[in-house]
């Protein structure tokens, strides 16, 4: 996986501001699990947070003399209160606390982090967890649900920044427990192949639905027509289940930073509550990414997950928290500059298990 271009930690990280973080919906009121249960408390920390008034910048994150080699890392904190505004001109202006903590890569190889946190996390707009090392960006999470999960691929090295923070309209009114699980992982969503579950139907900018335009503070925006929807593949994504959607992006450059644009709703089964999208494409010259938002017909969207490195290998792949029995639009297209063509996305769906 090549550099990110997710626009909400690189305004945390240099001081920008971006809409892409996403609107995570934190209604589930649970546990770790989602079910308010105790699995929580079972899991062990390997470095507990220490200097919570300083380390809430990248710069200023904690050592914890921690590795990561063939077992699981697991940093534990809070988001606490009294640390609304600390940021001062550092965006989003409503960050109510922001922790890091630095740790060394003794292998190299892909990894997998989940961002948990107990009861409390109901309380909050959204939270995030993210890896970081100097300017490079290794990886975004955000909530959905009753988790944040990401993947990504980490050379050897030392003082990586595990960062998490929580955005909310005001201070919190308590302090929220938090846990990063961060382990070595296997590869995930084979490329499939074969007959499509869905094949894109009749485009013409029929599904185009979001433009997306980098420098724009709210980048993701619904599209000014008003005869373009995001086709419908009836398609329930349960854990275990593997589909394959396929399409065609189109020579054709609109007003934003992207070329065609094709936009798919699925919905997730009962307990689906984590994902994989892997999009695959034969021209190596055309760069084509993949975006994740919750449906809507009309205000501001921004997705919460998404496959945007900027590369023009014709892999790109990302494992994200999701919501049960909830639709979502899945968003594929290619950045301006070169000439699109055919793709392939397979979606894998999984039950979460900290």
């Amino acid at each position: 996986m090549g550099t990110h271009r997710f626009a909400l930690v690189v305004a945390l990280v240099l001081g920008a501001c971006g809409d892409d973080s996403g609107s995570a919906r934190m209604d589930s009121g649970g546990g770790a699990d989602g079910s308010g249960s105790d699995l929580f408390n079972t899991i062990p920390c390997d470095y507990v947070e220490s200097m919570d008034t300083t380390n809430f910048m990248p710069s200023t994150s904690e050592p914890t003399t921690k590795s990561l080699g063939a077992a699981r890392l697991v940093m534990c904190g809070k988001f606490d209160t009294g640390h609304y505004g600390m940021n001062g001109t550092m965006a989003p202006p409503d960050l109510a606390d922001a922790d890091g903590f630095l740790f060394n890569v003794t292998t190299a190889g892909p990894v997998i982090v989940h961002l948990i946190a107990d009861n409390n996390l109901s309380m909050t707009t959204r939270s995030i967890v993210y890896i970081s090392k100097g300017n490079t960006l290794y990886g975004l999470g955000v909530i959905e649900g009753d988790h944040a999960t990401f993947t990504h691929d980490l050379p050897m090295g030392t003082d990586y920044v595990i960062g998490v923070y929580t955005i909310h309209s005001a201070a919190l009114a308590s302090a929220i427990n938090y846990k990063v699980l961060v382990s070595p992982d296997t590869a995930r969503c084979a490329k499939k192949t074969g007959t499509a579950d869905h094949a894109e139907g009749a485009d013409g900018g029929a599904n185009d639905v979001v433009d997306y335009n980098f420098t724009s503070n709210s980048q993701s925006s619904l599209s000014a027509a008003t005869t373009d929807n995001a086709e419908d593949t009836m398609l329930l994504v349960d854990p275990s289940s593997t589909f394959l959607f396929t399409g065609d992006l189109a020579n054709v450059d609109p007003a934003d930073d992207y070329m065609d644009r094709d936009t798919f709703q699925f919905a997730t089964g009962p307990t689906t509550t984590q994902m994989s999208v892997r999009l695959n494409w034969t021209s190596t010259t055309a760069d084509n990414d993949f975006r994740i938002y919750p449906p809507k017909l009309s205000g501001s969207i921004a997705s919460f997950a998404g496959g945007v490195d900027a590369s023009d290998m014709e892999d790109e792949y990302e494992t994200f928290a999701v919501q049960p029995n909830t639709l979502y639009w899945l968003w594929v297209a290619a950045s301006d500059g070169a000439s699109p063509g055919a793709y392939a996305a397979t979606l894998c769906g999984e039950t979460f298990t900290p």
